[in-house]
């Protein structure tokens, strides 16, 4: 008796690289925001995700980007009922501009005040990489300055943040 079995193996299409960024993102922010109702449970937090993507589809004034999944997500967990605390989210858009550390510092200390209220908070950043690149290939020299760009960040959301305040930086 031939013991042989054929196996079907389907081949799924390679997922573009901005759409499995943009997925960790969103898994990332729903993960932050829900970690009390999710309990780390990775099938929970794919039907929250599934259930705010479709949300957002049947919306045609909203657009599917990472800031309105964050903003709606939030809008979300503002109506749990076990929420023990508050949470707060930035957006800074770096996109379609060359770096310039005094604009970000202007616009972080803007973004850290508006959520200077709350117990936690999460700090979207989007577009560095591309605003240190300005549509040039990323070379050596560049990578350093996205790094320092990064340290530079950090450096400032350390300094305009409380000691007792949890700040989360998510840069996509």
């Amino acid at each position: 008796m031939n013991s042989r079995r054929k196996y079907r193996t389907s081949v799924e299409k390679p997922v573009p690289l901005l759409k499995a960024k943009q997925d960790w993102a969103k898994y990332h922010c729903l993960h932050y925001l829900f970690a009390e109702a999710a309990g780390g449970d990775p099938y929970l937090l794919k039907h929250i995700k599934e259930a705010i993507d479709q949300s957002i589809a049947e919306e045609p004034e909203m657009d599917d980007t990472v800031e309105a999944f964050a903003e709606t997500a939030m809008r979300l967990s503002q109506n749990q009922p076990f929420k023990q605390s508050s949470y707060g989210l930035f957006h800074l858009k770096l996109e379609g501009q060359p770096f310039d550390p005094l604009f970000v510092r202007q616009e972080l200390v803007r973004g850290l005040k508006s959520v200077a209220g709350y117990d936690s908070a999460l700090l979207l950043i989007t577009g560095l990489r591309e605003s240190i690149t300005c549509g040039k290939p990323f070379t050596r020299k560049q990578q350093e300055r996205h790094e320092e760009a990064r340290g530079y960040i950090d450096a400032l959301a350390s300094q305009f943040t409380t000691a007792n305040a949890e700040l989360s930086i998510l840069y996509v």
